[in-house]
């Protein structure tokens, strides 16, 4: 790892204000290690690469050195609500991917997540990984037992996310996955730091029951069936 340079709300190629990165940092600390035993020492800096996050044994020792720059990929939208302030427009999502321990419960697909709120608005990644995976380089997502975190920016919803739509797209020499849970975390600007579990438990495979590349999980007041007429929001950009 190189060495640190200064500390405090730096701008962050881009993706972040300069007084936002430090700012979320501290508001979601609590929430951003879902295993904490006792609040993390929780830092956030940045060199030329990105931003580095460090966090300590009460976080599992979880060091994630860098998020390196991606290929720009088709990114998450959310259409504006005509009362949806131009200041709410971006949010920073972390998203926790646990995959089960099942002998090839590991995959080799691109996997999406749509995010709904309780207002019948959602946010869509296509492609998770292209937009925020923030392991190691050379990292392989989604293999058996894994923890992957992927972080980045996308628009913010109007409520805290109650539904999810998580999808493989079968591709790849072992495209059957199994997922034990998603956890998302949100802030941004006047946002106040949400955090949602979703328990997966399912087999995203077309081989093994229930036969399925989708998972639906929905905590929302309203149905299933209405999340098919959901509002997608306007694109975000590919994280850092």
């Amino acid at each position: 790892m190189k060495s640190k340079e200064k500390e405090g709300p730096h701008a962050i190629s881009g993706q972040v204000s300069p007084e936002s990165a430090t700012h979320y940092a501290a508001q979601c600390a609590l929430v951003l290690c879902p295993f904490r035993h006792n609040f993390p020492v929780f830092t956030i800096y940045h060199n030329e690469h990105g931003i580095k996050f460090i966090i300590n044994d009460s976080c599992r020792q979880l060091i994630i050195q860098r998020i390196t720059r991606v290929p720009q990929q088709p990114s998450p939208t959310v259409a504006k609500a005509p009362d949806h302030p131009a200041d709410m427009d971006d949010c920073i999502f972390t998203v926790y991917v646990r995959t089960g321990s099942a002998i090839k419960g590991g995959t080799d697909s691109i996997v999406s997540l749509r995010l709904y709120d309780a207002n019948g608005w959602y946010v869509e990644i296509p492609n998770l990984e292209a937009w925020g995976g923030i392991m190691e380089p050379g990292h392989n997502y989604y293999e058996r037992g894994n923890l992957d975190i992927f972080s980045g920016r996308a628009p913010c919803l109007t409520a805290p996310a109650c539904a999810l739509n998580l999808t493989s797209d079968g591709s790849g020499d072992n495209h059957g996955w199994y997922c034990n849970y998603v956890e998302v975390t949100t802030t941004g600007p006047h946002v106040p730091c949400a955090q949602q579990l979703f328990t997966v438990e399912q087999w995203l495979a077309t081989d093994i029951s229930p036969f399925e590349l989708t998972a639906i999980r929905n905590s929302c007041s309203y149905g299933v069936d209405r999340l098919s007429h959901a509002v997608m929001k306007s694109s975000a950009s590919s994280s850092m």
